[in-house]
């Protein structure tokens, strides 16, 4: 748990030698800017919480090495626009929470290779667009939260 410290970034040297864990708390930094390597090495995680910070851009790369990544906890952040397949290596993500950002459009790519999601929250965004098959992937999803957007 590294939450409510003052991180500013997520540098690729941060976390290395930590290959077993499973869950890791960042939330209430105020990190900027996450290394595309930050998760290098972190195959087992399953769990990661980045709410709560001033995160604004996130690299297409940044979950390559997160495959077994099922819980993303990405909340009150600063986050403009998703990069297209950004979430497409993490395949087993069940849960994805982007309220509260700045979001403005999703695409048929923003989660079109995340099957297994069963919850994604987009509330409190700035949507303006949603492509017409933005969730047709998602077969198993159960809750869909786009309250307090420009839809």
């Amino acid at each position: 748990d590294m939450s409510s410290n003052k991180l500013q970034s997520v540098d690729n040297e941060k976390l290395m030698g930590y290959s077993s864990l499973k869950i890791l708390n960042l939330a209430n930094n105020t990190i900027e800017r996450i290394d595309p390597l930050a998760f290098n090495g972190l195959t087992q995680l399953s769990d990661l919480d980045i709410s709560k910070n001033r995160i604004s851009d996130i690299d297409r790369r940044t979950f390559v090495y997160t495959p077994q990544l099922k819980t993303l906890l990405l909340s009150e952040n600063r986050i403009i626009d998703l990069e297209k397949h950004v979430f497409s290596s993490v395949r087993v993500l069940v849960y994805l929470d982007l309220s509260t950002n700045y979001l403005k459009v999703i695409t048929d790519e923003t989660f079109s290779h995340n099957h297994e999601l069963e919850f994604i929250s987009l509330k409190n965004n700035d949507i303006q667009q949603i492509s017409d098959n933005a969730f047709r992937a998602q077969h198993k999803l159960s809750q869909l939260d786009l309250s307090n957007n420009r839809i």
